[in-house]
């Protein structure tokens, strides 16, 4: 929740600056979070199974 807020807190700032596009810098974000992967992918329900 903490980073939502600050995500809509900064989106809220650029906003009023002219020239800022939005849709641009959510696209960024999407791509940026993409290209660092998710991390190695885990099944919790089979841990300890043998």
């Amino acid at each position: 929740m903490r980073a939502l807020r600050q995500f809509k807190r900064e989106i809220m700032t650029k906003s009023t600056r002219d020239g800022f596009d939005v849709h641009q810098d959510i696209t960024s974000r999407i791509v940026q979070a993409i290209e660092a992967g998710a991390g190695t992918f885990v099944l919790p329900w089979h841990q300890g199974a043998s």
